[in-house]
């Protein structure tokens, strides 16, 4: 039997794949991942990889709409992360506020999808050795975070996350490598060098390390409440205070919330549809498919009542064409991230993409957004082998 899967272990491919989600969510301008804005991208050496990608996901009439509602006052001047100091070229500058003027035409939203990633260089700092440090302490703050998880803490699923957040850095893998592997023992909360996060320029950053606090204690504690919870200490190592630190901890929370439960749903799609694949391909072997799920499942993010999430995404139907079917109508965007990643589970092969292409067309997909699907699995081959395991040690 032909083996047709990807060698690449299920838990690199979705967490591969939540990065995409996450960079693409962020791209359109969703308010829920406002946080990740300024941090989450692919590494420079792949933005010509991903930028068409991103291009024809912002393309569309509905997410062109909801960005620039986003990024644009009732004056339709550009706000948000655009306004801050995240470019370097202030030719590109200029150019970005004088198309945000014209941000209603879908080839300009794909235009600006593609300066924002390039011009925005994903912090792009103006020394390399500046930017690893940067990452390095935030890194230690996240690992810190989980050594001092309290008794009961369920460590392994913190340490998962945290493989996960580490590999969306904008590093090389030989450099997530690195700052995984200079991680000193002995640090404690009043030791640990935060000093580069703390920079003024780094506002971008704290915003997202302070989310990602929020997520590794959701990991570590599920629906429980921590006896005394270490977050407001850890904003505050942050510079984040006081009735300030309540609300962006009840903030993204909620972001959390949304972000969890719509990764839940379409990770559990993409699964649907790699099985049903196997099943219509008798050259597939389907055990292994079952097993590559069942271990993929186990690298969801936590979200909570996790069945009622799960009740939600199936919405009456039994099958994965009902249920692909029925979400695809509510949110075209959550299923292509479903086929995508779906086909990441596989290696580069034309017959299983012309197989799922005239699968996901048969159960009402566009062609465009299967199209749109199938780059999006090249994005997500190029995070998975910018992942750190990947590093022979």
């Amino acid at each position: 039997m032909e083996n047709m899967l990807t060698v690449v272990k299920p838990e690199i491919v979705a967490d591969s794949s939540r990065i995409m989600q996450e960079s693409c969510f962020a791209e359109q301008g969703d308010p829920s991942y406002a946080n990740l804005t300024g941090f989450l991208g692919i590494t420079l050496n792949d933005i010509d990889k991903v930028s068409d990608y991103l291009a024809n996901w912002v393309g569309s009439e509905v997410i062109n709409k909801v960005q620039d509602s986003y990024y644009h006052d009732s004056e339709h001047k550009v706000k948000s992360f655009l306004k801050r100091n995240v470019y370097t070229n202030e030719n590109e500058r200029r150019i970005m506020q004088k198309r945000g003027e014209v941000l209603g035409n879908a080839a300009e939203v794909g235009v600006s999808a593609v300066l924002k990633y390039t011009a925005r260089g994903i912090l792009s700092f103006k020394q390399k050795n500046e930017k690893f440090k940067v990452f390095q302490q935030l890194y230690s703050i996240l690992a810190l975070f989980i050594k001092e998880a309290e008794s009961g803490a369920d460590v392994n699923r913190g340490l998962a996350e945290l493989n996960k957040i580490r590999n969306s850095f904008p590093l090389s893998a030989s450099e997530k490598k690195k700052i995984k592997d200079s991680i000193n023992i002995n640090d404690d909360i009043n030791s640990i060098n935060v000093s580069a996060i703390l920079d003024k320029d780094n506002t971008e950053l704290r915003n997202a390390l302070a989310y990602f606090l929020t997520v590794l204690q959701r990991q570590l504690y599920q629906d429980k409440i921590p006896a005394h919870s270490l977050l407001p200490e850890y904003y505050s190592l942050i510079d984040i205070n006081g009735v300030n630190a309540k609300n962006i901890i009840a903030e993204n929370t909620e972001n959390y919330d949304v972000i969890s439960s719509s990764q839940l749903a379409y990770l559990e799609i993409s699964r649907g549809i790699v099985k049903q694949t196997a099943i219509s391909a008798p050259s597939i072997d389907l055990d292994e498919v079952m097993k590559r799920n069942k271990i993929a499942a186990q690298y969801d993010p936590y979200a909570i009542r996790r069945m009622k999430v799960k009740k939600s995404v199936i919405n009456g139907s039994k099958t994965i064409s009902g249920i692909l079917a029925a979400v695809y109508t509510q949110n075209p965007a959550l299923i292509k991230c479903s086929v995508s990643t779906a086909l990441a589970q596989f290696s580069e092969n034309d017959m299983i993409i012309e197989s799922i292409q005239n699968q996901c067309v048969s159960w009402g997909m566009e062609r465009k957004d299967v199209d749109t699907a199938i780059e999006g699995k090249k994005v997500i081959d190029t995070e998975c082998n910018n992942n750190d395991a990947n590093v022979e040690c």
